[in-house]
């Protein structure tokens, strides 16, 4: 039997299609990981208006992991454990390694920031541990690490000197690019070129009441709102709880939302696939029935 939509118009064909599928991420997911229980890591969702917290799943295997960016697959992170970089499912736990196997393609990179735009990972960091910080770019060679399965084989490619030192913490913003905070005495906010990896001064932070300095950088892409966390490292001692800020980047104003959080010491979003809106609905559905009723515009 014939398919009754077989002979007809492209175009209506294409907006049913586009009516009843989904589109692309536009929303996302703030989440963080409790490095205060070295036994068993909690993925935290963030409430990015109210910095309010509510547990999401256990990450797997078990390690000391912290949220350090977005990453390019879905409901994923990427975090740091104490020795390798992963990729976290936000949704089921299950961590996958990102492995970087010979020198030179290695850097010691502390952090890390995803343009979703164009598909780029940067890192922050340093060749090996030793000298100037340097901006890098994340390369996925696409092949899993020998003998690990869904793990990724990754290289590090050199973008320049950041000709600032104390940089720790970055976060793409769609409109300002790559945004650097220092955390030494004077705490201020720098704007790192893509290109070329110098760091510009923007202005400085109000960072009064951050128990721990800013540790981590999350860009909410719904609102256009940058959060930041205050967290220490599993080792480091008690000390105060974590906390969660509103950060501005221009005028680099920080707004508690949260200062009784876990100890979350990074925060990244997950970004989340949505479907399609109601009137891409209601069109496609209006095309088709438009085709099967009247055949107008069917060959």
């Amino acid at each position: 039997m014939k398919l009754w939509f077989g002979h007809c118009d492209p175009l209506v064909v294409l907006l049913c299609v586009l009516g009843l599928g989904p589109v692309r991420a536009v929303a996302g997911l703030i989440v963080g990981i409790d490095t205060g229980n070295p036994q068993q890591d909690h993925i935290l969702a963030v409430d990015p208006l109210t910095g309010n917290i509510a547990p999401l799943a256990t990450v797997f295997p078990v390690d000391s992991y912290f949220a350090t960016s977005s990453g390019p697959a879905y409901n994923s992170i990427l975090a740091y454990s104490p020795v390798n970089l992963y990729q976290i499912d936000v949704i089921t736990g299950e961590a996958f390694l990102y492995a970087c196997a010979y020198q030179p393609q290695c850097a010691s990179v502390g952090d890390l920031a995803y343009d979703s735009s164009n598909g780029v990972i940067y890192g922050l960091g340093t060749f090996y541990g030793r000298g100037p910080e340097v901006l890098f770019q994340l390369n996925d060679s696409g092949m899993q690490y020998p003998g690990i399965p869904g793990s990724h084989w990754i290289s590090y490619s050199w973008i320049g000197y950041l000709g600032v030192d104390d940089i720790s913490v970055m976060e793409f913003v769609p409109g300002l690019g790559l945004y650097g905070v220092t955390d030494g005495n004077t705490p201020a906010g720098f704007t790192i070129d893509e290109k070329t990896g110098q760091a510009s001064f923007l202005t400085p932070l109000s960072e009064a009441g951050v128990p721990y300095g800013i540790t981590g950088l999350a860009y909410y892409s719904e609102t256009g709102r940058l959060l930041a966390s205050s967290g220490s490292l599993p080792g480091l001692g008690s000390g105060p709880p974590g906390a969660i800020f509103l950060l501005d980047p221009m005028n680099g104003l920080m707004t508690p939302l949260n200062v009784d959080a876990p100890n979350l010491f990074g925060i990244a979003e997950a970004r989340t696939p949505e479907p399609g809106p109601a009137w891409m609905l209601l069109m496609g559905l209006t095309a088709c029935f438009v085709v099967r009723r009247f055949g107008r515009l069917c060959r």
